[in-house]
């Protein structure tokens, strides 16, 4: 049994998208291709399909006059946390009409299948990590749902996201360094 699961686990799993391959290069070019694979699967929808009832239900919330309205609609009709729609809603009145709001869906699913990747890698070999995002990009549930005027792709996005905030805190861009802010505070 042993042989088996040494087979299958890697003896030290990295810990950053710099250390899976000594470049890296080929593993980062297939999280981009998988990323844009998904975003081509459910683009379909964007322009395809008219709003259905839940989707109506969001664009009535995009299309209040003014925060205070929209925050109050959400209060009212939906169960969802409100940044998904306060994002829309700004993007609403940067002038991007509301059938256009489905491309933060679209896009928030491409990163969520880029980001099924980095954080199954962490456990996994790379091959199994890509076949979990590849399985994330073209799942039925996910290409037939991943276009719409709803907050479900970004929630699942900043999902994943959270669950490899560890590995992000750790990593020299979040990490503080007091020695070197004293460094340079000095100089």
């Amino acid at each position: 049994m042993a042989d088996v699961l040494k087979r299958w686990i890697p003896p030290k799993v990295p810990t950053s998208l710099a250390t899976l391959d000594p470049s890296g290069r080929r593993q980062r070019l297939a999280i981009v291709a998988v990323a844009s694979l998904a975003v081509a699967l459910r683009l379909h929808g964007v322009w395809g399909q008219s709003l259905w009832e839940d989707e109506v239900a969001s664009a009535r919330v995009i299309h209040a006059p003014t925060l205070g309205a929209a925050l109050a609609q959400i209060a009212k009709t939906e169960s969802t946390p409100p940044f998904w729609y306060v994002l829309e809603w700004s993007l609403h009145r940067l002038g991007m009409p509301i059938v256009d709001g489905r491309f933060v869906s679209v896009l928030a699913g491409g990163a969520l299948a880029a980001l099924v990747i980095v954080l199954a890698r962490r456990v996994l070999p790379f091959a199994f990590a890509l076949a979990a995002g590849l399985l994330v990009a073209t799942g039925s549930e996910f290409v037939d749902h991943g276009h719409e005027l709803r907050c479900y792709e970004l929630l699942a996005a900043l999902t994943v996201l959270l669950g490899d905030a560890p590995a992000l805190s750790s990593a020299p861009l979040f990490r503080h360094d007091r020695n070197s802010a004293n460094d340079r505070s000095m100089s």
